[in-house]
Parts: C-alpha cells; structure tokens; sequence
C-alpha cells in the first residue's frame, strides 16, 4: 500500500506475461497519517494469502495502539527506564534502533545525562521524528528496490515507471508531512537548550 507494487500473472509457460500495476496509495496523506497515529484509512487487501494476485482496496481502521507513532513512543519510553538502570535492550528495541537512520540511543543518552529522573525526560519529542523517518526509510528502500530490479531485469521501462512515479509521490507526501515535523521538534530542542544553559 505504500510503495505500490507490480503483479506479473501467467497462467502456463507458453502464455504471454500478463501485468497488473498496483499504484502507491501514500499520495494521498491520509495514509501516512493512518500508519503513523491510527485511523481509517484506504489499503490494498489480497484476495487470498498464498499468491495474493487480484488484491482490492478496501478501509481499514488503525488503532492509535497499532500505530507506528505509539509503538514507538513506547519502546521509548521503555529504552529511557533502561538509560537509568543500565539494562540490556529487548529485541524489539533493538530493531527499532536498526530501523531509523537516526542516532536514538545516543540522543536519549545525551537528554538523560541532562534530566535527573526519567520522568523529566519527554520522549513524545522523538517519537514523531523518529517515525516519520522509519516510513521514510521503508519509501526510500522500496524505491532502490525498483531501480535494482529494473536494471536486472529485462522488464519494460513502461512497466516500471508507474511503480516509480508512485513511490516518488508518496516521498515527496512524507517530506511535506515531516517538515512540520521537524519544525516542531527543532523548536522544542532550542528551548531545551536554552534552559539547560541557564541552569
């Protein structure tokens, strides 16, 4: 649903290829938003689980607790309690650390080092950043994964362009909605800078 997807059928092997262009459905923001803080949106759903071959659209309803922004808000939270008490990172922890482009456990360390207790420590300034950049990443990779696949293989330019045109949609629909972001989180650290200064 994010980044669209392309659908080669052949019914047996002397059979023209037939193809099915699945466009990316992040152009429209309500999708991000969704995936990020929970809500209904629109989203592909295979008609089977095996081949999954003629998905359809359908609305889907994210719990707030499912979506990216509170797990990750969670894991956070969890991650702060481990900065104080020097416990090793769970694995799902971990994979969140392996799945942004961002130096998380640095930038809570750095905060903590400043905050006396845990609570003082407001992860919500993260949270957002940090999912934003994890949709990012997963566009971005889905994009390489479409440029590595067209130059392997003997597949039709016409083909690919659609997938890509889509996928360069939904990062431009990202960026729009991360700059805000962004702005936020570059506000709340100056001010967090400003009063560490002054103590």
């Amino acid at each position: 649903s994010l980044s669209g997807t392309l659908i080669l059928i052949q019914h047996h092997d002397d059979a023209p290829q037939q193809l099915k262009t699945l466009p990316s459905l992040a152009t429209n923001s309500a999708l991000i938003k969704a995936l990020l803080y929970g809500d209904t949106t629109q989203m592909y759903h295979c008609d089977e689980k095996e081949h999954c071959l003629n998905p359809s659209i359908q609305n889907i309803t994210i719990a707030k607790s499912k979506a990216l922004a509170d797990r990750v808000g969670k894991l956070l939270e969890s991650m702060v309690a481990k900065v104080y008490t020097d416990e090793a990172l769970s694995d799902p922890e971990k994979g969140l650390l392996n799945s942004t482009s961002l130096p998380v456990y640095k930038m809570l360390n750095v905060q903590a080092a400043f905050a006396q207790h845990k609570t003082a420590l407001d992860v919500t300034l993260y949270t957002e950043v940090i999912a934003f950049d994890i949709v990012l990443q997963y566009l971005q990779e889905s994009l390489n994964l479409a440029e590595v696949q067209l130059s392997t293989r003997a597949y039709p330019e016409s083909w690919m362009e659609k997938l890509r045109d889509g996928i360069h949609q939904a990062l431009q629909q990202l960026h729009q909605l991360q700059s805000g972001t962004f702005q936020r989180f570059s506000l709340n650290q100056q001010l967090i800078s400003h009063t560490q200064l002054l103590e």
